[in-house]
């Protein structure tokens, strides 16, 4: 449904930021986050950071260790 995709790894501190920033700049139409709150707090930094192009819709995969997301969010109903 996506289409192709590029999957990006973080090496570094920074990185979370600096690659959704470089992704809404080539043009990204979407960009998934796969991790915790702090993962996707630093995305979601990086694609408000002044930048050309539209803001892609931002996506959010929770797999954090804390699990703080996946509680705010509740059960999923039935």
């Amino acid at each position: 449904a996506l289409g192709p995709i590029n999957y990006l790894q973080t090496a570094a501190p920074g990185d979370r930021t600096r690659l959704a920033r470089d992704a809404r700049a080539a043009g990204a139409s979407v960009v998934l986050s796969l991790g915790g709150d702090g993962t996707h707090g630093e995305v979601a930094m990086g694609l408000a950071a002044p930048a050309p192009g539209p803001m892609p819709t931002f996506g959010l995969l929770p797999c954090g260790t804390g699990g703080d997301f996946s509680r705010l969010l509740g059960p999923m109903p039935a």
